[in-house]
């Protein structure tokens, strides 16, 4: 072919694979599935339980299916077509949701009246509350079973006269085993947390004890607290700001084409304001991750393979996603960065391949999309329940 036929040259194209062009080739192995060790990275810093993050859209990801993610030790990403507001109590609600230690308790004052409190109590949702001085010295408890009596004979009553004075404390490093040794060697459900001066700093119950246990397999920070993420556009610095400042572990910029270098520059500016990791996406070459990979605690790759994405019908650009991920990895894997793979996954199958093709996680979105967790919108067709779920 004549080298003076540039259009003609462009058709001279490598080979490039997507899920149903490959198999993986089966090999002797003594592991059963049920001993498949799959904790892995999504970020530098944040380790999973199992290789598997919904994605950030808004008929895919809130705060109920992320906690439910985390629990199960993978990672729900926030969408970000929603107020930052809205967005750091999403973020808040993630990183409270089995937390050991309750910082943010209800307590009662000694001279409050016994209904009062019982009517604080109910609308906070809580069966008891630590009675403090003004000072927030621990004084007492008080339940519902210590209020029940009073408010049969005299609802004006004071707290100081129905609580329980003799209190069981916790110091500040109490961990889950100890504080469940303590609430059932003294029948109790609920231990005070104080600090050197005997002032309340939080509250353990027996009901957050439990749902640890139940979810010991959970994808928490050093602190016990479930993992959150949330996605910011390469543009919106001071949200990123927010979300760092709300307890987010990782943020992904959340772009359709990354390999832009006004998106980069930001994308690099959000990285150096923020404590949280960056994960950046999306991109789908070689050379789109030499271009981040130096920055970028992560790397999501997938130019327009989901199953509702418009990306290469409307732009006419994209990447078979074996090839992608595996020209991202390899660029990925010298620097010590984890790779998500990001769309086109129809089956279990496919997560397979896109972990062998070197991705540290698959992205999912209508996996997710028809649970009870997820927030779009149910519609009754025939008879039949569904859930609404759209493309960003």
């Amino acid at each position: 072919m004549a080298t003076d036929d540039p259009f003609s040259e462009k058709l001279r194209v490598p080979e490039a694979l997507t899920f149903d062009d490959v198999l993986l080739r089966p090999k002797e192995s003594r592991v059963e599935p049920d001993e498949a060790d799959m904790r892995t990275r999504v970020s530098r810093n944040v380790t999973l339980t199992i290789p598997v993050v919904s994605a950030a859209m808004d008929t895919v990801t809130e705060a109920d299916l992320a906690i439910e993610m985390a629990r199960q030790g993978g990672l729900g990403v926030l969408h970000r077509n929603m107020g930052v507001e809205a967005m750091t109590d999403q973020i808040e609600a993630v990183k409270r949701a089995d937390e050991l230690i309750i910082r943010d308790v209800v307590t009662a004052a000694p001279d409050q009246t016994v209904r009062d409190v019982d009517a604080m109590m109910d609308r906070a949702g809580v069966s008891g509350a630590p009675v403090v001085a003004e000072d927030d010295t621990v004084l007492g408890i008080i339940s519902g079973t210590d209020i029940r009596p009073y408010l049969q004979v005299g609802e004006h009553d004071e707290v100081r006269e129905a609580m329980t004075d003799e209190v069981i404390t916790a110091a500040e490093d109490v961990t889950a085993r100890e504080a469940l040794e303590l609430m059932y060697d003294h029948k109790i459900e609920r231990v005070p947390v104080v600090d050197a001066d005997d002032r309340l700093t939080g509250l353990v119950t027996m009901a957050g004890v439990l749902a640890r246990r139940e979810y010991d397999a959970a994808a928490r920070d050093d602190d016990g607290a479930l993992i959150a993420a949330a996605a910011v556009g390469p543009f919106e610095t001071e949200r990123a700001r927010a979300a760092d400042a709300a307890g987010a572990d990782v943020l992904f910029i959340d772009c359709a084409h990354a390999h832009n270098l006004d998106v980069i520059d930001a994308a690099r500016e959000i990285r150096a304001e923020v404590d949280a990791d960056v994960v950046v996406g999306n991109v789908g070459t070689r050379e789109a991750a030499e271009a981040i990979v130096e920055f970028a605690d992560g790397i999501k790759v997938g130019i327009g393979p989901g199953s509702i994405c418009t990306t290469r019908v409307v732009s006419g650009s994209g990447m078979p996603q074996i090839t992608a991920v595996a020209e991202v990895a390899d660029v990925a894997r010298r620097h010590d960065v984890p790779v998500i793979a990001d769309g086109g996954i129809r089956y279990s199958g496919d997560a397979i391949k896109a972990i062998a093709a070197g991705a540290d996680a698959v992205m999912l979105g209508s996996y997710f999309a028809g649970t009870d967790e997820a927030p779009g919108r149910v519609i009754t067709m025939n008879g039949k329940r569904y859930k609404q779920y759209r493309g960003m």
